[in-house]
C-alpha cells in the first residue's frame, strides 16, 4: 500500500511515475515491468484497477529480487541495450542472466558475448545505411541518364509522326503539277481525303516535281528513323522499369536485412550498373563437358531467406526481399499447387502462396496473400493497389530478361489492402 501511495500522489501516466519516484529506473525497465504485468504503460495511476496494481507490484518483486541476486538479462533494444528482470519476449532461449560476482570468469563471458551482438549490431548498421546509400545514388543517376534518353527518343518518335503528312504533301503536288509557277515559295491546294485547303512549302529553286520528289524522301527518312527508335525507346523503357524494381527492394529492406541489400548490390555488379568488387563479385556457374550447367543443388537447398507469413488457414506467404529471391521463389521453388501474386504494373516483390496438394485457398487467404503483395511494392502507402494472382506455370521470363522481370498470363486481380498490414 505505501508503495502504491507513493506513485499515486501524481495523477500521471504509470510510466512516468515509476521513472520519477525511483532512482536506477530507466525506461527500458518500465517497458519491461509493465509488460511483465500486462499493464498499459501509458494508463494514469488513478485509473488501474486493483488486479492491475498487483500485478505490478509483483513485477516490481520479482526486480528487487534480481537486485538481490544480482540476475539481470542482458538484450538489444531499438535504441540501445537494457538490463531487465526478465527475458524479452521471444528472447527467453538466446538470454541468459548475468551471473552473481564469484563467478566473474563466466560473467566475463557472457558480458563480453552481449557486447560483441551490440557492437555487431551497431557496425551492421552502419554497414547497411552506407550501402543503400551507395546503391540508391548509383539507381538515382543511372534513372536520371535513362529519362533524359527516353525523353530523346519520344521526341524524336512523335517527330516521325510527319511522315505521313510528307507523303500526303508530295501525292498533291504530283497531281496538281500543272499548278507550279516558277519561282513560288508556297502552293495551297485541297486535301484529297478532308477536303480542307492545305498550304504546301516549296524550293523556288526546285520545280513541282522535285519538290514532290523531296518530300518523299523526307517521308522514307521518317518512316525509318520510326522503325530504328521504336526498339530502341523499348530497351530503355524496360531498363528503366527494372531499376525501378530494384530500387523499391532496396527502399523496402529494412536495417537488419544486411545480406539481402548485398543481394541486391551482387545483382547490380552482375549487371554492369555497379563496379565488380572481391566483396560482392557475382558467383559464376561451371559448365560439364556437355555444355549444360553443372549444379548439384536441388529446391531444398535454395531456400530463400525471404519474407515468410502465415495467412488465417495457415498457409505459407513467402515475399522475395530482392531480384535474386523473386526469381527463386517464381520459378525453382514455386510448385503446380501454389499461388503467384504480384502488384499490377507495378514494381514489388514476388509473392508466392505455398499450397500443400488438394489443398485450395479461400477469399481470406487470398486476401492476405494480396496485402503482402501490395505492401511490399511501390504502392504500399495506398488504400488499394490492384494484385494479379495466377498460377506459376502461367509466369514467364523473357529471353534476354533482367532478374526479377517476368511476363504472365492468365491472371485475376485481387484488390491488395496494404494499410491492413501498416495498422497491425
Amino acid at each position: 500500500d505505501s508503495w502504491r501511495d507513493r506513485l499515486i500522489l501524481i495523477p500521471k501516466e504509470i510510466k512516468q511515475n515509476l521513472l520519477s519516484n525511483y532512482r536506477g529506473i530507466s525506461s527500458s525497465l518500465v517497458r519491461s515491468l509493465v509488460a511483465i504485468a500486462d499493464v498499459n504503460a501509458d494508463k494514469n495511476v488513478a485509473d488501474l484497477t486493483l488486479p492491475e496494481w498487483e500485478s505490478l507490484f509483483r513485477a516490481w518483486q520479482i526486480w528487487l529480487t534480481c537486485i538481490e541476486k544480482k540476475e539481470f538479462y542482458p538484450h538489444i533494444e531499438e535504441k540501445g541495450y537494457a538490463l531487465t528482470p526478465q527475458p524479452p519476449e521471444g528472447e527467453q532461449e538466446s538470454c541468459s542472466p548475468l551471473p552473481k560476482g564469484e563467478g566473474l570468469g563466466v560473467r566475463e563471458v557472457i558480458t563480453n558475448d552481449f557486447c560483441d551482438r551490440y557492437y555487431s549490431q551497431q557496425t551492421g548498421q552502419v554497414a547497411f545505411q552506407q550501402l543503400r546509400q551507395q546503391i540508391s545514388q548509383s539507381l538515382q543517376n543511372q534513372l536520371a541518364k535513362l529519362t533524359i534518353k527516353e525523353n530523346e527518343f519520344v521526341d524524336r518518335l512523335k517527330l516521325s509522326t510527319q511522315a505521313d503528312d510528307f507523303r500526303n504533301k508530295a501525292d498533291l503536288l504530283m497531281a496538281h503539277l500543272q499548278l507550279w509557277k516558277i519561282g513560288i515559295k508556297d502552293i495551297k491546294l485541297t486535301d484529297f481525303h478532308s477536303g480542307e485547303s492545305v498550304r504546301i512549302p516549296l524550293d523556288p529553286t526546285l520545280n513541282a516535281q522535285q519538290n514532290a520528289q523531296s518530300f518523299y524522301k523526307k517521308h522514307q527518312k521518317q518512316k525509318r528513323a520510326a522503325l530504328a527508335i521504336a526498339p530502341l525507346l523499348e530497351s530503355v523503357q524496360q531498363e528503366i522499369a527494372y531499376l525501378e524494381q530494384v530500387s523499391t527492394a532496396v527502399s523496402l529492406l529494412e536495417q537488419n536485412e544486411l545480406p539481402a541489400l548485398r543481394e541486391i548490390r551482387a545483382e547490380l555488379a552482375q549487371q554492369g550498373y555497379l563496379k565488380v568488387t572481391a566483396e560482392y563479385a557475382p558467383r559464376t556457374k561451371t559448365n560439364n563437358k556437355g555444355g549444360k550447367n553443372k549444379s548439384n543443388r536441388t529446391k531444398q537447398e535454395e531456400i530463400p531467406d525471404c519474407h515468410r507469413f502465415t495467412t488465417p488457414n495457415g498457409f505459407e506467404v513467402w515475399v522475395g526481399r530482392n531480384n535474386y529471391q523473386n526469381d527463386l521463389i517464381s520459378f525453382r521453388i514455386a510448385g503446380e499447387y501454389d499461388l503467384w501474386l504480384h502488384a499490377q504494373e507495378i514494381s514489388g516483390s514476388h509473392v508466392l502462396l505455398r499450397l500443400p496438394a488438394g489443398a485450395i485457398a479461400d477469399d481470406q487467404d487470398l486476401q492476405v496473400a494480396a496485402n503482402y503483395a501490395a505492401y511490399y511494392s511501390r504502392a504500399r502507402q495506398s488504400d488499394q493497389v490492384p494484385v494479379v494472382c495466377t498460377i506459376p506455370k502461367y509466369v514467364f521470363k523473357p529471353k534476354g530478361a533482367k532478374p526479377g522481370m517476368v511476363v504472365y498470363t492468365h491472371e485475376k486481380i485481387i484488390w491488395g489492402q496494404p494499410t491492413k498490414l501498416r495498422s497491425e
